[in-house]
């Protein structure tokens, strides 16, 4: 029993650090600079070693971690082809997609650590690492474009053209209909392939086999749509679908100090002014009368509220909690 406790919570832990320096790598290759010497052989470097610990992960003393085997043959395979490809060309668009398996892989490998530990339970204990592994979150800016494109359009049509009674009645049928894909999601593979394809360039690696942001995000948009007043539900929408990005953009780009996980204090800095200059200029054109003193009181402690939910969401979604909590504090200033 003692050798099968060691055995486990030495694959425990392999499989957990072998993933860790995978999220690094996939993390350093979404921008290949291939004219960067040093970077470049810093990358195939590291995609050799980790093939090496790969395969040495797939060999007949790991067998006892048969759930996760198939992920680390085809990982295997993908890190030997990166490195292959990064050594003999300069595709930047194949490396892109190398980039986008490995990431998928990842993911991949992630569910199937977890499956490991609870099959496993019993035997690693307390003893296991219970450092849940970070999900994956490449910079994309086409994701970004369509996470501002659609707050901004929901607001100028709640604005200009949709009664109260109208935006709940549009919002509760989108709301409706995400749910009702995210169920059919589980039914099928296929489906799920299927539902996700017209969203293959903005969704992420993780939101593949769970339930994606924007789906999170209907439904948030309906609840302060019914139940906020208005300026307060669109200042909620907008603050999520403008300081959000600006958050992911500056953190990724220039966020070297870290202020908690994987948040920096540049990306949370970004967030409080986005938020600031976003409702700032709403409430210039559609605020309710109000001091200015109480307008500005209400500004700054939705923009706090945003940037403290964005830091500190981690098992819940952002893209649900922001849009919510930032309209019912402003709803509270209303009153």
């Amino acid at each position: 029993m003692n050798l099968a406790w060691n055995q486990a919570l030495q694959i425990n832990e392999f499989l957990h650090d072998l993933a860790d320096d995978l999220y690094d790598l996939t993390s350093s290759v979404q921008r290949p600079r291939l004219y960067d010497g040093a970077w470049r052989q810093a990358v195939m470097n590291q995609c050799h070693d980790l093939a090496e610990r790969v395969r040495l992960a797939s060999t007949a003393a790991m067998t006892r971690a048969e759930v996760v085997t198939p992920t680390l043959e085809r990982l295997y395979e993908s890190l030997n082809e990166y490195a292959g490809t990064l050594a003999e060309c300069d595709n930047a668009r194949r490396l892109k997609e190398l980039a986008g398996v490995m990431s998928e892989q990842y993911e991949e490998l992630r569910r199937r650590i977890r499956r490991y530990r609870r099959s496993h339970r019993a035997e690693l204990g307390a003893a296991a690492k219970p450092v849940e592994l970070r999900p994956l979150k490449p910079t994309n800016y086409r994701r970004n474009l369509f996470h501002v494109g659609m707050g901004l359009f929901g607001v100028l049509m709640y604005e200009l053209f949709l009664t109260h009674a109208w935006a709940v009645g549009i919002t509760g049928i989108l709301a409706a209909c995400v749910v009702l894909m995210e169920l059919m999601r589980r039914i099928h593979p296929r489906l799920n392939w299927a539902l996700t394809l017209p969203f293959k360039h903005i969704i992420r690696p993780w939101e593949r086999n769970r339930p994606n942001s924007a789906s999170w995000y209907s439904m948030s948009v309906f609840l302060v749509v019914l139940i906020m007043p208005q300026f307060a539900a669109e200042l909620g929408v907008l603050t999520l679908a403008f300081a959000d990005p600006a958050a992911t953009l500056v953190g990724k780009r220039w966020g070297r100090v870290k202020l908690f996980g994987a948040k920096s204090i540049l990306g949370t800095a970004a967030f409080f002014a986005m938020a600031l200059l976003v409702g700032g200029i709403l409430f210039a054109i559609a605020g309710p009368a109000m001091a200015p003193w109480r307008a500005a009181a209400m500004l700054s402690t939705v923009a706090l509220a945003g940037t403290l939910t964005e830091l500190a969401c981690d098992r819940l979604d952002d893209n649900f909690a922001i849009p919510l909590l930032c309209a019912g504090v402003a709803t509270l200033w209303m009153m």
